[in-house]
């Protein structure tokens, strides 16, 4: 049983040890009746922190929840170990039916860095989000096009010139608002990709659309040892059947996997990075040169739903490796 004590050490020990990115207190109910007291008294304690600020508050008429991760971080093992484990809410209840509390739970605690918000990264960021990932990152510059519209999942009449990342962000805290969820409205440049991945991922997604910082990213990515899933060219695909995941060195039939694997190489990167690719050929008629534009050369024809199964694939591959470790 816990002790007072214990919960009184909680405020010392939580502000000289802990720096938590601005993020949500989660509604998750794991303590019995008996203990509502040590669960209003700890929340409350939370909720004095302002380096810990709310997205969006719990529902005052529920009984106050408090986080699991913040309990195992400050209270002794023999007093976690004994707690049971957090039934899931109820928009989680059909993943929890199919995988298993454990493995939700799993999920829950897991950091997925979503990099590149178009067609295949914003459908990767909302499958993670939805199979009930706690904590993500997701990353883009761009702004919604109109010519977005066709594949993307931001991408609405009302949405256009409005940031991806703006828009992800409450998309995904729409479906889940106890989501920890950090923005970077920013374009991935070689500079920045070595600051992102200083923080601490489960799961990278590649979603990246430029050769130079997707291959800075997998790089760093393989140097640092983070899990990473990359996505090779959606564009010019037409049939879903050909789509497949394996090994960087085992693609083919796909130019940017065979661009990305000529620069790897030339960095000593041969192998290690899982890709999602289809070695489905493209048609010189659906390309076209770009001019104007400093990230693209070319642009290519894209129908509606392979970005969005590319971007399934990516995910499922997340999920699949994070409950399976």
């Amino acid at each position: 049983m816990i002790n007072s004590q214990e919960v009184k050490n909680i405020d010392s020990r939580y502000l000289s040890s802990v720096s938590k990115p601005a993020g949500c207190l989660t509604a998750v109910k794991f303590l019995p009746d008996e203990q509502l007291t040590l669960q209003d008294l700890v929340l409350n304690r939370i909720l004095k922190h302002k380096r810990f600020p709310l997205i969006s508050k719990p529902d005052v008429s529920d009984t106050f929840q408090v986080c699991r991760h913040f309990i195992r971080d400050f209270l002794p093992s023999q007093s976690f170990n004994n707690l049971p484990l957090m039934p899931a809410q109820k928009w989680l209840s059909r993943t929890e039916l199919l995988i298993g509390p454990e493995k939700l739970n799993i999920l829950r605690k897991k950091h997925v860095l979503i990099a590149g918000l178009g067609g295949v990264g914003a459908m990767a960021a909302e499958q993670v989000c939805r199979a009930g990932v706690g904590i993500m990152t997701i990353i883009d510059g761009d702004t919604v096009h109109t010519s977005n519209r066709n594949r993307q999942l931001p991408a609405l009449k009302s949405t256009e010139g409005i940031a991806k990342t703006e828009v992800m962000a409450k998309r995904l805290l729409d479906i889940n608002p106890a989501l920890e969820l950090t923005i970077l409205n920013e374009y991935i440049k070689d500079e920045l990709i070595v600051e992102i991945l200083k923080q601490s991922y489960d799961y990278v997604v590649d979603a990246i659309d430029t050769l130079s910082p997707k291959v800075f990213l997998l790089y760093n990515c393989v140097q640092l040892g983070l899990p990473v899933v990359s996505s090779m060219g959606a564009g010019g695909k037409f049939d879903p059947a050909q789509v497949l995941v394996a090994d960087i060195d085992d693609s083919y039939n796909c130019k940017l996997a065979y661009y990305l694997r000529k620069r790897l190489h030339k960095m000593g990167v041969w192998k290690g990075i899982k890709v999602v690719f289809s070695p489905e050929m493209v048609e010189r008629s659906s390309i076209i040169l770009q001019e104007g534009e400093s990230n693209k050369k070319s642009n290519v024809g894209t129908i509606s739903y392979m970005p969005a199964i590319f971007g399934c694939f990516c995910a499922s591959v997340v999920l699949r490796d994070l409950i399976q470790k």
